[in-house]
């Protein structure tokens, strides 16, 4: 018998400026090990719920100064 079948949990980002303002309606982009790639948009309050891989990593090409979390 097979185990039941368990979705990914999702992984949950928030973009916010400096002074702690969310940046809504910014681009992501995850960056899979395969080197493919998936993006989308933040929503007003600077966040999306996505599915990754461990070993994604997400940019944010419209930030002029990225940094990490």
């Amino acid at each position: 018998k097979r185990p039941a079948y368990k979705p990914p949990e999702p992984t949950n980002i928030e973009l916010s400026g400096e002074l702690g303002v969310p940046l809504g309606g910014k681009r992501f982009v995850v960056k899979h090990r395969d080197h493919s790639e998936r993006s989308g948009v933040l929503d007003k309050d600077g966040k999306a719920e996505i599915f990754l891989e461990a070993s994604a990593r997400i940019v944010f090409p419209d930030v002029d100064t990225p940094r990490r979390a």
